[in-house]
């Protein structure tokens, strides 16, 4: 785990000073990359973790995402605070989600999880007078930090990095801790957590809580970024499966999994969608056959040849240092005899 973060800091120093290379499209993909790999850490603390199968994601995402928006819109209150009440609403209707849905299993939890990003969804179309319903809330680009608006992509830029930066640390210090070692037994074998005392439905309710907070943010950010809001956009059903497909490709329950995962797809994706674009389709298509071989030949995930990769030139690395010294030591008892 300590080498998983020195390569995830490694990543972040790199990232700072990316944007000196990159084109303008460049930085537009990482800035979307970084927004999933976000969500996609996020997920995993509820769907790798305790091995809760989330599909609906996406949903504090969006609850975030018209909330800045409509309190800047229509009370003049900069996104920034709206970005903080955002979050916290998210984390509040992820604890009472929790306490209702948690006592499902398996696919009635899934199925469950896909119905609440639904209810949302019909809730932004039916409040209309407020969420604009499917044409949604569309903002004036300009000048204005202020009120997180940027005619330049670097701030976004750099914002989207903080975001990750910070979900990169609760996810390690998650992993580390007390909840992580619960939610990690409560995966493994949830009726044996609960012989014993442990009382599983708070544990997985603070996981869904701290989800929320990690995913939270990504909503006004995206928000800013494209200056608008649409029920179809924030709470996306495709979207929270492209979540969970990531961390899963990547190899969910894991620090670097998820990071892996959406690193990969993302660009994958776009590029897919450039090459394929004349075949309606195809693109998808592709997609979804790259995604099955890869679970079907590496089922624990690209994490897993990864790390044995790694493991394998570390240990060639050390016996070449070892036998170097070794002929060194001996090169030395001849020359003093």
């Amino acid at each position: 785990m300590r080498r998983s973060l020195q390569i995830v800091l490694a990543a972040i120093a790199l990232s700072i000073v990316l944007p000196l290379f990159m084109s303008l499209y460049m930085l537009r993909l990482l800035i979307l990359t970084y927004m999933f790999v976000i969500l996609a850490i996020s997920w995993n603390v509820i769907g790798g973790y305790a091995k809760y199968l989330s599909l609906g994601q996406t949903v504090f995402l969006g609850i975030t995402a018209y909330t800045s928006t409509m309190l800047f819109v229509y009370l003049g209150i900069t996104p920034w605070l709206g970005m903080f009440v955002g979050i916290l609403m998210s984390v509040a209707i992820a604890a009472v989600i929790g306490f209702l849905t948690f006592k499902l299993r398996d696919a009635f939890f899934a199925l469950t999880s896909i119905a609440i990003i639904q209810v949302f969804r019909l809730l932004a179309l039916y409040f209309k007078s407020y969420t604009g319903g499917a044409r949604g809330i569309i903002l004036q680009p300009r000048n204005d930090p202020i009120n997180f608006m940027f005619l330049d992509i670097l701030p976004y830029y750099y914002i989207s990095l903080g975001f990750l930066v910070f979900s990169i640390l609760l996810a390690y210090f998650l992993d580390k801790g007390k909840l992580g070692y619960y939610l990690k037994a409560i995966g493994d074998d949830e009726l044996a957590c609960e012989a014993i005392g442990i009382n599983t439905l708070k544990y997985k309710i603070y996981a869904f809580m701290l989800s929320a907070l990690i995913a939270a943010p990504v909503g006004t950010l995206y928000a800013q970024y494209i200056m608008y809001v649409t029920p179809d956009g924030v709470f996306s059903f495709p979207h929270s499966i492209k979540v969970a497909v990531m961390a899963i490709i990547g190899g969910s329950g894991t620090l670097l999994g998820p990071i892996i995962g959406a690193s990969i797809l993302i660009p994958l994706e776009q590029i897919l969608t450039v090459y394929f674009s004349g075949v309606y389709g195809l693109n998808l298509v592709i997609y979804g056959v790259l995604l099955i071989l890869v679970m079907r030949v590496i089922p624990g995930g690209i994490i897993e040849p990864l790390e044995n990769f790694v493991k394998g030139m570390i240990k060639n690395m050390d016996a070449g240092v070892r036998e170097t010294s070794g002929e060194s030591l001996k090169e030395e008892k001849e020359v003093g005899g």
